[in-house]
């Protein structure tokens, strides 16, 4: 995907030399199948004949999409992550090719299939909120629980299909489980089998607790797993956890959970 006219940001967008002037602010709104309507994904703006995009929806670790911020933003359209990236990846190279946000605007009017509909800023809602662009999203302990689950499934998917430390890793989705949380059976390139659960916000003497469950589910004769990962949302966690040998403790935080399987790709199975 072209990058040298596109800048992709955490947040509002920033325009880039401000010596020059720039102009054609607009908005683009992403209208997911099946849902009732739709919302800010992205804005763009003219500058030196370019046409540059910012949306706080791309964020990448390491190279790779964060699916989280779309499954936030549009609850509604979880199963269609690919759908956004492949929808942004046309406008990245409409904007690329474009020397005005007008010829964008024709662009996403003549190809309604991408789901996009760009629109000029008027700064109607008087606070510069760039049509909720600029909101942050829900906290993780904030989510309802498909939600969260759908953010915990489709990371994992991400770096299983995107991340070469991952190549060749599977995941198994499970049926929610009422009492143990479980999310999906992950089998990594060396043969490790992790269980992956979805667990509340926990005290810490609570997540002992849990872990040590986990550790007493793997000794029983039905468990086909060798390690347990235990992924808390809001868990205040700048790098997982590890009980004993067998449990890993992640936040929903993409990187956390990135780094929590890292490390269990270079065990030996």
């Amino acid at each position: 995907m072209p990058q040298r006219r596109v800048h992709k940001t955490a947040g509002q967008p920033t325009i880039l030399g401000r010596s020059h002037p720039s102009s054609g602010l607009s908005l683009v709104q992403f209208h997911p199948a099946g849902c009732d309507e739709s919302q800010t994904c992205a804005a763009i703006w003219e500058e030196h004949d370019h046409v540059h995009l910012a949306s706080p929806l791309l964020r990448k670790r390491a190279g790779i999409l964060d699916p989280q911020p779309f499954i936030k933003k549009f609850p509604c359209a979880i199963g269609m992550v690919d759908a956004f990236e492949r929808s942004m990846e046309w406008l990245d190279s409409v904007c690329y090719a474009a020397q005005a946000t007008a010829q964008v605007r024709l662009a996403c009017e003549a190809e309604p299939e991408w789901g996009l509909r760009c629109t000029r800023y008027d700064a109607s809602d008087q606070t510069l909120g760039l049509g909720g662009l600029g909101h942050a999203l829900l906290p993780d302990e904030a989510l309802i629980e498909e939600v969260a689950r759908q953010c915990l499934a489709q990371s994992i998917k991400s770096l299983l299909k995107e991340d070469p430390d991952f190549k060749d890793g599977q995941m198994d989705v499970l049926e929610t489980g009422a009492d143990t949380g479980d999310v999906a059976t992950v089998y990594l390139p060396n043969g490790l089998s992790i269980r992956v659960c979805l667990l509340k916000k926990l005290s810490r003497p609570e997540v002992i607790q849990c872990g040590i469950h986990a550790m007493n589910r793997m000794s029983q004769t039905e468990a086909t797993w060798q390690h347990a990962l235990l992924v808390m949302p809001g868990l205040d966690l700048e790098t997982p956890m590890v009980m004993g040998k067998s449990v890993t403790i992640s936040s929903l935080e993409f990187g956390v959970i990135r780094a929590a399987l890292l490390a269990l790709v270079s065990k030996d199975s």
